[in-house]
């Protein structure tokens, strides 16, 4: 699907987004996950307390519902070791960025 290039290219946008939706947080709350649909997947960016995003893609028939509650009962290190497990499964590797300041 995307080159690594291509990939970080899209995550860099998804970081910048979630940064500038953190701006409105005093008046609409602080963002829980963005749901991103498109025909050929489905991008969901999440966030990992206050310095991570979870950046996670699937194929579109993925039940995104059931991906986001999962990972919303996971802690970070728990995260990284499911992942390794593959009890995440997903189309493309699982990233999760540090948001820059």
């Amino acid at each position: 699907m995307f080159v690594l290039e291509e990939t970080k290219k899209s995550l860099e946008l998804a970081v910048n987004s979630w940064k500038t939706r953190s701006q409105l947080a005093p008046k609409i709350g602080k963002g829980k996950y963005v749901l991103a649909e498109y025909e050929k997947l489905k991008r969901i960016t999440m966030s990992l307390g206050d310095e991570h995003l979870l950046y996670i893609t699937t194929e579109p028939e993925a039940h995104h519902s059931m991906i986001i509650e999962r990972v919303m009962t996971l802690k970070l290190a728990d995260l990284k070791e499911h992942a390794k497990a593959k009890l995440i499964k997903t189309s493309s590797p699982i990233f999760s960025s540090k948001i820059p300041e």
